[in-house]
């Protein structure tokens, strides 16, 4: 590991995390994000790329290790200041009293259970945040403890997290040999020698995918320029009784997406936009024998039950692998998870937090990182939410509200900035720098943690004080309303709730939670026992989700031309064709950065390239 290489992308990520910020929240055209392969991180490896080939010349080119270490880092801050953590983050550190009135009564029944340095309670700092055009550093003071508090919390995550993915890493990277297909496109860009810049079906798709981008762009700025729709919505079209239950349906060509799922095995591009009809038929079915509607938004209750499935199931799986290393003395991870889990309990503990419900909390919340982890070595699906149904969800459904009281509600209220959804979990993008640092030279895998650690510090850094000049600047209230107010509210509204309306276990949520868990146990029993079972369990549990729904078509379409090139081709045939969807994603991807770039500059809404 070169120090050139650790400086370099020290100084890039808050440049990174002042691109999504604007790009994501100000500007609110582009959430890519919540894809798993981070469009910024991709644009600047490109980027770096093509400035290195020049560099060559003169010998003062990056190697092909320290290109991706830089990558690497910006993946680890970007999971931090994303779509799913510092963005809803940012947004409950001072909604409860701002938000506080004579007729919701929060101040007696909501703020009394919030710490002080987890949130703001002077009204008076927070004017300026949600009416904007004023300046943080007035009020810096009030906001250190608060990143002070939280960055330690991402930190303990973090640690956590590697020592998770240090006990399975080398099960799933040596043993198993799992694919990591979104790993597979960084490498691939990288390849010695810039070969992938030299092959033509490369550029040839590159052309196509940037140009359709360049098209649409064109046609936000000028209207009468001509364009033509490449996202639909078919449910409206469907009309007829029970079918009209399919509802919201889009049917999206995503050139970025039909590149992406060529890297994942063939069985998953198929379960994949498969389950999502399967989601779609359940919606029908139900609504033929006039039963209610499914509970939860997205079928997130069956989701949860499938998203655990896969957790308990590559844990299992890993057994012998955990045995051999305890028995082989090789505890450092174990230890250091324990340390980590122990820490982040008690820190929620002096938030609130009783010990059961924390100790519940997290060993629900760690299932489902092993689950995203396992998911993203074996099948790379293009994304992996879960809404609204992480270890808050489940911990409330079982047992009810009445049983936690009002500390507890409070306090696990507070943690939905990391169990809101899981698109761009940290702990996958560490699994696979993992795996990069096992094939390329350069990349030292007792190093990482550093890197992790210094990457995770200087992001969660500098994404806090991005957030607090945009929220100051242009307003919460005035012009941030999606993400200042609206991803707070969803969490304090239901505290609300929660407190005026204790209840028991809730019935119709726990059956569906069940039925997704069964399923998934059948579903890996069924591919357990036939190898060439074409349903794959990640394809259920991934696709009944909103940003699924988005790309389950060009999924489709790129399971049709996969298994169509493996038929007549063979191998062979298939390896050949690799550049060329791997421009289909870059090509995508870097003029849909280009776009974002030029909205920043000038100040303007752009084309976003996704949604």
């Amino acid at each position: 590991m070169r120090w050139r290489a650790v400086l370099i992308g020290c100084f890039l990520i808050p440049v990174n995390c002042y691109w999504v910020a604007m790009a994501e929240i100000v500007y609110y055209t582009l959430h890519a994000t919540v894809l798993s392969l981070f469009f910024n991180a991709i644009a600047t490896l490109l980027f770096l790329s093509l400035v290195n080939s020049l560099l060559r010349k003169f010998r003062l080119n990056l190697s092909r290790g320290e290109l991706l270490t830089i990558y690497i880092m910006l993946c680890i801050a970007t999971s931090l200041c994303a779509h799913d953590m510092m963005q809803i983050l940012m947004s409950l550190l001072g909604y409860p009293r701002w938000f506080a009135t004579t007729e919701n009564q929060w101040e007696s029944k909501i703020l009394p259970f919030l710490p002080s340095w987890l949130v703001v309670k002077d009204k008076e700092v927070l004017i300026g945040m949600y009416l904007g055009g004023s300046s943080f550093l007035p009020y810096l003071k009030y906001f250190l403890p608060h990143l002070l508090a939280w960055g330690t919390f991402a930190l303990l995550l973090l640690w956590s997290f590697h020592c998770l993915n240090q006990i399975f890493k080398d099960q799933w990277i040596k043993a198993e040999r799992l694919s990591f297909p979104i790993a597979q496109v960084p490498l691939e860009l990288t390849s010695e020698g810039g070969a992938i810049f030299k092959n033509k079906l490369f550029w040839i798709a590159f052309a196509f995918s940037g140009s359709l981008d360049i098209w649409h762009g064109l046609h936000f700025f000028f209207p009468y320029f001509p364009d033509f729709n490449t996202r639909w919505d078919i449910g409206p079209y469907i009309r007829t009784p029970p079918w009209n239950a399919i509802g919201w349906t889009p049917l999206c060509f995503y050139p970025f997406a039909i590149g992406l799922a060529y890297f994942i095995p063939l069985d998953l591009a198929f379960s994949s936009w498969f389950f999502y009809l399967f989601w779609k038929f359940q919606l029908v079915f139900r609504s033929a024998l006039g039963v209610e509607p499914m509970p939860g938004p997205y079928q997130s209750a069956q989701s949860s039950g499938a998203w655990i499935g896969i957790g308990l199931v590559a844990i299992w799986g890993a057994r012998k692998h955990i045995k051999s290393l305890i028995q082989r003395g090789q505890i450092k991870p174990f230890l250091g998870l324990i340390g980590g889990f122990v820490s982040l309990v008690v820190f929620c503990y002096l938030a609130g937090l009783a010990i059961w419900v924390g100790v519940s909390f997290f060993v629900i919340y760690f299932i489902i990182a092993v689950a995203v982890a396992r998911m993203r070595g074996e099948l790379g699906p293009p994304t992996h939410d879960l809404y609204y149904a992480g270890p808050d969800w489940l911990l409330t459904t079982l047992f009810g509200t009445k049983v936690f009281g009002a500390q507890n509600l409070a306090t696990i209220s507070l943690l939905y900035w990391i169990t809101r959804d899981y698109r761009n979990h940290p702990i996958a993008h560490q699994l696979e720098a993992m795996k990069i640092g096992e094939q390329v030279e350069g990349i030292n895998g007792g190093k990482l943690w550093f890197i992790f650690c210094l990457a995770g510090s200087l992001g969660f850094v500098s994404a806090y004080f991005v957030y607090l000049h945009i929220f100051y600047g242009w307003g919460v209230g005035a012009k941030l309303q999606r993400f200042g107010v609206g991803l707070a509210a969803e969490t304090f509204n239901r505290l609300d709730r929660w407190l005026s309306a204790p209840v028991g276990t809730d019935a119709p949520s726990t059956r569906q939670f069940s039925l997704g868990l069964g399923l998934t146990f059948f579903l890996f029993f069924l591919k357990r026992l036939f190898p060439f079972f074409p349903f794959h369990p990640v394809g259920y549990a991934t696709a009944g989700s909103w940003t699924m729904s988005w790309l389950w078509f060009s999924i489709f379409l790129s399971w049709l031309a996969k298994g169509i090139i493996l038929k007549q081709g063979g191998l062979k045939t298939y390896r050949n064709a690799i550049p060329f969807f791997l421009g289909l994603i870059i090509g995508e991807y870097a003029i849909g950065s280009l776009w974002s770039v030029i909205g920043i500059v000038f100040r303007k809404e752009v084309y976003g390239f996704f949604i």
